[in-house]
């Protein structure tokens, strides 16, 4: 899956902005330290009063009331991106092959091969329409623990299919000023899903995103159940030393209760006698608590210490929650890859379904034995053509 945190820079704020501004109608006077900026007078917006406003570029100066900071942490920053994202719930993104200059994504059994490809060439039969979304993902536990992830993922609409590598083209070109951004196409309106279209596309991205992330789901759980092991074995060192010092204590006060039995027989005063047997009513009493206590303490232990464990591991047992908090449409070129492949003298040629910013979309099969190309048995020239490790 695509972690879809970065690391924002200057350059890609001041690229940002420097697009928003001017798709609202915006001119921009810019120098080193600061721009001016000239927005359209019937053009409303959260982030400025006035349409001629100054940014600062740097946060070493305060800005007065007409100046504003244009940094990564900066309040005008997050006021500006609020406004674009209120303003474009949705976004835009168009794939096609001259804007990614030709850089296919090649997969594994491929990569892998011995053979060099001399020629490739992309021809495009259809658009198709898939959503990239930012997925919010949140872990905790009723206790102090706490962790989360963005991840970006991709669904095609049409397939509700996961398409991991579109994911990584379009957050790489969110974070590139000079990314594969373009224009919506005049046909995009055709392409739209559905609102239960979309909603099904939504769903199926919360599960592919918690898919992705399901190594870490799982280290944060082991992580969890260690601490709530740890707890309830020292929870359990606990109570045993208790019932150990019960027991040391129950048999003190048997000890001295058969001291003072023994001590009342021989006494003559009538006064000694009374306090005698008042003092062996109260051990006979605190045997009896202690006892009681003991025996309550034995029972817990044998039932293995049941609510006491329950009440540990459900204060560890975490909660996972998504949220969608960016949706894009991406519309991408679907068809075929044309490859011409050598090796040595040997050549060849094959073509593969593929898609601009997805690379090769569906399974590829060797064409003399038919069985699946992947990693560990890429394609290869034989002596009649191309095979792949399996059939050669």
């Amino acid at each position: 899956m695509t972690d879809a945190t970065h690391r924002v820079t200057q350059s890609t704020v001041e690229a940002f902005a420097r697009e928003y501004l001017r798709a609202l109608g915006g001119s921009i006077r810019e120098n080193e330290t600061h721009w001016r900026v000239t927005l359209p007078s019937d053009v409303d917006v959260g982030f400025a009063s006035d349409s001629t406003f100054d940014l600062l570029l740097t946060d070493d100066e305060t800005g007065d009331r007409d100046e504003f900071v244009l940094t990564p942490e900066s309040e005008f920053t997050r006021q500006l991106l609020d406004d674009a994202s209120g303003a474009n719930p949705v976004g835009t993104v168009t794939l096609t092959d001259d804007l990614l200059d030709e850089e296919y994504l090649l997969p594994e059994w491929l990569t892998n091969s011995p053979l060099t490809i001399t020629n490739a060439s992309f021809s495009p039969y259809y658009d198709r329409t898939a959503v990239c979304l930012f997925v919010e993902i949140g872990i905790e536990t009723v206790s102090v623990y706490q962790t989360g992830f963005l991840e970006a993922v991709s669904i095609d609409t049409s397939s509700k299919q996961p398409l991991p590598h579109l994911a990584e083209t379009v957050v790489d070109s969110f974070f590139d000023p000079g990314g594969c951004r373009s224009a919506r196409p005049r046909d995009a309106e055709d392409l739209t899903p559905t609102a239960d279209g979309l909603e099904a596309t939504l769903a199926a991205g919360r599960e592919a995103a918690l898919e992705g992330t399901r190594d870490e789901l799982e280290n944060v759980r082991r992580l969890a159940s260690r601490a709530a092991d740890a707890e309830f074995e020292e929870y359990r060192q606990l109570r045993e030393q208790q019932l150990g010092d019960l027991r040391d204590e129950l048999r003190s006060v048997t000890d001295t209760l058969t001291a003072v039995a023994v001590e009342t027989t021989g006494v003559d005063s009538q006064k000694q006698r009374v306090e005698s047997l008042k003092e062996r009513k109260r051990l006979r009493s605190d045997k009896q608590r202690l006892e009681q206590r003991r025996d309550e303490h034995l029972g817990e232990k044998k039932r293995g210490y049941r609510r006491k464990r329950r009440e540990i591991y459900e204060r560890y047992a975490i909660a996972v929650t998504t949220k969608p908090i960016a949706t894009t449409l991406v519309v991408y070129e679907r068809g075929e890859l044309a490859l011409e492949l050598r090796n040595g003298s040997s050549f060849g040629s094959m073509r593969v379904p593929y898609a601009i910013g997805a690379g090769v979309v569906d399974d590829v099969r060797c064409d003399r034995c038919n069985r699946l190309l992947s990693r560990d048995n890429p394609v290869r020239s034989t002596s009649d053509g191309l095979g792949c490790r399996s059939c050669q």
